[in-house]
């Protein structure tokens, strides 16, 4: 059968079917109008051409099929208006949902993808495949220009659990080529230390502290005589400069570390270029 579209000027809500502008009822003013029923929805249309309809319906200047109702699953197509055909009876506009699914799902997609890059595992499987678990608390890399102590004969101390010494041999004077970014300093960390260490090294202006090298781990029995400018370094010229080393302090057993962080105070840094 064919259905005549009926306007009346109480129609509240204008969609675009099919590139075409047409007047129809919201869903809300059927909810409204009929909070207990008394209406009928004889079918529904999408623009799409269908098999076995009951009927058809111009809407525009285009005539299309009309389905039976749920014909059109309702994850896939939402009701967008309806169309009167009738006293209290209509035909529902369906939209499809399928540009929004995708845009969901894509979405969805992102954030795993984005969840899986920021989740880091607890363990990693090796090469061979064997599972390896990672420390509470995994001790930094050594550093790459740190020299043992060949002629270091120096003995740990006893301490009491959980307690420890340093015994640090250092010189307060530094060089510093920007050139070549590099630092030269003597700092030693000998075998009677409790703890190996990593040194942070900073220049002192105007009451501010600025980072300018940081080193990797320096176990027991090993010194350093050269570290690397940091890229993000303040800017320095030639002349005389005050600096200090900031200590980090690790239990070399369980990768702790400790909650005092010693300073050196007092460093002169000689800077060319």
């Amino acid at each position: 059968m064919d259905f005549q579209i009926r306007y009346f000027s109480d129609c509240d809500a204008n969609l675009k079917f099919h590139k075409q502008s047409i007047k129809c009822f919201s869903p809300k003013y059927l909810k409204n109008t009929y909070p207990n029923g008394g209406c009928k929805v004889l079918g529904e249309v999408s623009g799409k051409s269908i098999k076995n309809p009951i009927g058809a319906v111009q809407i525009g200047t285009e005539t299309h099929d009309v389905a039976v109702c749920g014909k059109h699953a309702s994850l896939l197509w939402r009701t967008a208006g309806y169309l009167a055909v009738g006293k209290d009876e209509f035909i529902a506009l369906k939209k499809s949902r399928v540009f929004f699914l995708l845009i969901l799902l894509g979405l969805l997609a992102g954030l795993l993808i984005l969840g899986a890059l920021l989740w880091k595992p607890a363990s990693t499987p090796s090469q061979g495949g064997q599972v390896i678990i990672q420390p509470d608390h995994p001790l930094p890399p050594l550093d790459d220009n740190s020299e043992k102590l060949e002629d270091d004969d120096s003995q740990k101390a006893d301490a009491p659990e959980g307690g420890g010494s340093l015994s640090m041999i250092y010189t307060l004077d530094a060089t510093l080529d920007l050139s070549e970014k590099a630092i030269g300093i003597y700092f030693k960390n000998p075998n009677a230390s409790s703890h190996n260490v990593t040194v942070d090294f900073y220049i002192i202006s105007g009451g501010s502290e600025y980072l300018i090298a940081q080193s990797g781990l320096l176990e027991a029995g090993y010194g350093l005589t050269k570290m690397t400018l940091l890229d993000n370094a303040p800017a320095l010229q030639e002349g005389l400069y005050t600096g200090l080393y900031r200590l980090h302090c690790y239990d070399p057993l369980t990768g702790e570390q400790a909650m005092v962080v010693p300073s050196i105070t007092g460093v002169s840094i000689t800077v060319t270029n």
